[in-house]
C-alpha cells in the first residue's frame, strides 16, 4: 500500500473556499500531523458552480521554497503521488471523470450585488483603521488618499474592517473583501477567525439567496473605463493597489488592479482587461516565477503582457525573509521621508513634498 505525504482533510469541517467564499472548501492536510497546507490548497465541492481546485503538487511548483519545510526533493516523485492520491477514493469511472473536468468548468450564471450593499459601507471612515493608516503615511496629501479611497469604492464595515469592493468594467457590484487591518502598522490583523466575503455575509444574514453565483473579477476592474488610454498594472493586495495609486510620482499613469491574492491571478481576469492595453505584473517577492509563467501563457490569448521584477532587485536580504511587497516598499520610503521632512520642518524648512509626489 502507498503512503501519501499529504491528502484532502477527512471529516464533515469545510472551510471558505478561496474563489467562491463559500464554506465548502476541503484542504490539504499532511497525513502524519494533520498540519494544513496553505489555505489555498484544496477543492470546491461546489463542482458545477465553482470548480476551484489547487493540488499539492501545483502548490509545491510555485512556491519551491516550501519543499524543504515538508521534507520534499523531488518534485516529479511528489506530484506521480499527488496525482494518485486525488484520485484515490472515487466510487467509480464517473466520477473520477468528472473530478478530472471540474477544474475547467465556468460558472453557467454570475449574480451581482445590490449597490445598496456597498453605499451602505461607503461611510465610517473614523471607525476604519486602513484609512486612519493611510491618513497617516501621507500626513501631507490627505486629498490624494481621499481621492484614491473614492475611486476604488473603498468602504467600512460597523465593526471597523475595510471593504474592497469588486467592481467590473459595467460597474456592477461582483462581491467585495472585508478585512481588518492595524491603524499602526497598515499590516492585516488576522487574530480572528472572519470570513473575508461581503457576499458570504449576506448570505448569512438572509441578505442573498443561497444560490448566489459568484464571478469575481479584479479590484479595481471599473477603473478601466475611466482611464481608457492607461496601461493596467497588477498586484497581489488590495490594499497594495490602494497605496501605489495615491503614489503617482514614483509610476507613471497607470490603472492599478489587485488579483486578491499570490494563487487568484488567472486568465480569465487577465482577458477582461483586453489585449489593446499593456499589462504589468507586480508580483510580491516570492511570486515572481508563478507570475512570469502566467505571463507567458497570456502572451499566447494575444495578451501583451509583462512582469516587473522592480522588487527582486530592491529587497535587502532582511526583506526577502519578510516577504516584501511593492506596499512595503512604498510605505518605507514615504515613512522615512516623514521623518526627515519632520526634521527639516523642526530646522525651519517647510515645503520638501512627498516621496510619492516628486
Amino acid at each position: 500500500m502507498t503512503d501519501y505525504l499529504f491528502t484532502l482533510e477527512k471529516g464533515s469541517k469545510k472551510h471558505i473556499c478561496p474563489q467562491c467564499g463559500q464554506k465548502r472548501f476541503v484542504r490539504v492536510v499532511h497525513s502524519g500531523t494533520g498540519e494544513y497546507l496553505s489555505e489555498t490548497v484544496g477543492r470546491c465541492e461546489r463542482v458545477n458552480s465553482c470548480s476551484y481546485q489547487l493540488t499539492w503538487a501545483e502548490h509545491f511548483r510555485n512556491n519551491p521554497d516550501e519543499r524543504e519545510r515538508w521534507g520534499l526533493s523531488a518534485a516529479g516523485n511528489a506530484e506521480k503521488r499527488q496525482v494518485s492520491r486525488f484520485g484515490q477514493g472515487r466510487k467509480n469511472a464517473s466520477q473520477a471523470a468528472g473530478t478530472q473536468r471540474f477544474s475547467a468548468m465556468q460558472p453557467k450564471k454570475v449574480d451581482y450585488l445590490d449597490p445598496k450593499h456597498l453605499m451602505a459601507a461607503l461611510n465610517g471612515y473614523e471607525r476604519n483603521a486602513f484609512v486612519k493608516f493611510l491618513l497617516t503615511l501621507f500626513p501631507d496629501d490627505h486629498a490624494e488618499v481621499w481621492e484614491a479611497l473614492s475611486l476604488y469604492a473603498v468602504g467600512t464595515m460597523p465593526d471597523g474592517r475595510t471593504v474592497f469592493p469588486q467592481i467590473d468594467r459595467q460597474g456592477r457590484v461582483r462581491t467585495a473583501k472585508v478585512l481588518r487591518y492595524n491603524s499602526e502598522t497598515g499590516k492585516r490583523r488576522k487574530d480572528r477567525m472572519e470570513d473575508p466575503w461581503l457576499h458570504s455575509l449576506l448570505k448569512k444574514d438572509g441578505s442573498l439567496p443561497e444560490n448566489f453565483e459568484l464571478g469575481q473579477v479584479f479590484f479595481g476592474e471599473h477603473l478601466l473605463r475611466k482611464f481608457p488610454a492607461w496601461p493596467v498594472a497588477v498586484v497581489e493586495a488590495e490594499k497594495t493597489a490602494v497605496i501605489a495609486s495615491i503614489c503617482k510620482g514614483v509610476f507613471p499613469d497607470m490603472v492599478w488592479a489587485a488579483a486578491g491574492s499570490l494563487e487568484f491571478l488567472n486568465i480569465s481576469k487577465l482577458q477582461r482587461i483586453g489585449t489593446d492595453r499593456k499589462i504589468i505584473l507586480y508580483p510580491d517577492l516570492g511570486g515572481f516565477e508563478k507570475w512570469t509563467a502566467k505571463a507567458e501563457e497570456a502572451r499566447k490569448h494575444g495578451l501583451n503582457i509583462a512582469v516587473s521584477d522592480v522588487l527582486e532587485f530592491i529587497a535587502t536580504p532582511e526583506q526577502r525573509v519578510d516577504g516584501l511587497d511593492l506596499a512595503d516598499w512604498l510605505i518605507s520610503e514615504q515613512q522615512a521621508l516623514n521623518a526627515s521632512i519632520q526634521h527639516c520642518r523642526e530646522d525651519g524648512i517647510n515645503e520638501l513634498g512627498s516621496f510619492c509626489h516628486f
